[in-house]
Formats: C-alpha cells, structure tokens, sequence
C-alpha cells in the first residue's frame, strides 16, 4: 500500500510541478479508483465526508495491515488444524 501511495503521490507531484495543480480531494479520488473491492468502506467513509489526504492513505495502510493480520493467523490455524 506503501507503494502504491507514493507512486500516485509522485504522480501527483509532477502534475503539479508541470503546471496542473492536483487538488487533495481529486488525489484521494485518484487513490481510491485503483484499488480492490477489499477496501470499499474506506472509500465510502472518505468520500463521504471532505477529509484531509493523510486520513485516507493511513486508513487504508491501517487496513491492509489488519488484513495480512488476519491471513497470518488464519494461515497459522489451519496449520494446527493439520497437526492434530
């Protein structure tokens, strides 16, 4: 997620650096049309309300790393399961 941010921050950058200003709310819309269905709620919530560009990009790195979290532990259950 790390990544993906900073490429369209990049992005964003040398737009901006060229003469097109890139609004915080269009870089979150930019943002948010990339990514997978796992991280609609996010998207609903912040494009529900005005909210400054560090929100969203630190909600969505929250996310993700509850994600693979998650996909850790599940891994590390049906490792057990397949002990027993």
């Amino acid at each position: 997620m790390n990544k993906y941010l900073a490429k369209i921050k990049s992005l964003c950058d040398t737009l901006t650096a060229a003469g097109n200003d890139v609004s915080e709310q269009e870089q979150i819309s930019i943002i948010f049309a990339g990514l997978p269905v796992e991280f609609e709620s996010i998207r609903i919530v912040a494009s529900a309300m005005k909210v400054p560009l560090d929100l969203p990009a630190e909600m969505l790195t929250d996310c993700e790393a509850r994600q693979q979290e998650l996909l850790s532990n599940v891994s590390f259950q049906a490792n057990l399961v397949q002990q027993h």
